[in-house]
């Protein structure tokens, strides 16, 4: 399990996306306020494009910036 109190993971939230409590991401409103698993920090921080499979950390700027504004890709055909 990771711990977050000493850890500024997720200050770059806004406080609206965040339990004011223990400061994890909530934006549903129903944090438990439990530590957060490893799995699902990995799940919270990482996207994975559809077209190519390339995975995205999502707390480096440029995997970000790649994510959101485009990155060279193409569809992988379907071997049908």
């Amino acid at each position: 399990m990771t711990t977050w109190a000493n850890d500024n993971l997720w200050d770059h939230l806004p406080d609206i996306e965040r339990c004011q409590v223990c400061g994890q991401p909530d934006n549903c409103g129903e944090c438990t306020h439990e530590s957060l698993s490893d799995a699902d920090v990995q799940l919270l921080t990482t996207a994975k494009c559809r077209e190519c499979g390339r995975v995205f950390n999502m707390r480096n700027s440029a995997d970000v910036d790649e994510w959101f504004y485009g990155h060279d890709c193409e569809d992988i055909p379907d071997k049908t």
